[in-house]
């Protein structure tokens, strides 16, 4: 895990903590498992994100900050509702093909409809794919050929091109794909991440690479 310990020795937070920019991002340091991070972000039409995959990711992240450790499927199940709370018009989520139905059931579980599961192209260890979710839109997109097979990388990218919003907001933070690829195109970037040292690399990456200017509000 690329996380360096001096990024939050420069970008030290604890849970609730809120970082913003002069651009208008704002960081959460919170957990799926807590609403009350999810009330305090702005609304984004769009959502996109790529949460930890399997049991052991999540446990090594919960674990990593003293929380105890959750079921797989009670994690999804979580993160769907939060979803669903935070109502954007369409969601993209990211995940490991041998989890991607359990991923489906539970957004369908939740009031969502998961319209559409793309291959794409993460490590040949690890196949993954991407799903679509109409979350409040009234109208389908349909399909995107343009994300099939695609690095995942890159198609956070994709999406933003084709949606054009304003700004994103992704719920698992992590290291900041979506993040980078919004920062690219001048988007608002709103995200909620669990591990303050993997946020930190993100705020750390933010600064140098896109100049922005992090202030930080203590719950």
């Amino acid at each position: 895990m690329r996380v360096k310990e001096d990024a939050f020795e420069e970008f030290p937070s604890k849970m609730r903590d809120k970082w913003t920019s002069q651009d208008g991002d704002i960081f959460i340091v919170g957990d799926v498992f807590d609403d009350v991070n999810f009330s305090r972000i702005p609304k984004a039409k769009l959502l996109y994100t790529d949460p930890p995959w399997g049991q052991p990711n999540l446990s090594m992240y919960r674990n990593m900050v003293g929380f105890q450790s959750q079921p797989f499927a009670v994690f999804l199940v979580e993160l769907a509702n939060r979803i669903k709370q935070y109502a954007p018009e369409y969601a993209f989520m990211e995940m490991g093909n041998r989890w991607v139905d359990s991923a489906v059931n539970a957004c369908r579980e939740a009031g969502m409809v998961p319209e559409l599961v793309y291959p794409i192209f993460y490590s040949r260890i690890n196949p993954c794919s991407l799903i679509q979710i109409k979350v409040t839109a009234s109208n389908s997109i349909g399909f995107i050929d343009a994300i099939r097979d695609r690095d995942d990388n890159i198609t956070p990218g994709i999406i933003m091109d084709m949606f054009k919003t304003e700004s994103v907001f992704d719920p698992c933070l992590g290291l900041g794909a979506t993040a980078r690829n919004a920062w690219k195109r001048k988007m608002v970037v709103y995200g909620v991440e669990m591990v303050p040292q993997r946020l930190a690399y993100v705020l750390r990456h933010g600064r140098n690479k896109f100049g922005k200017v992090w202030s930080k509000e203590e719950f």
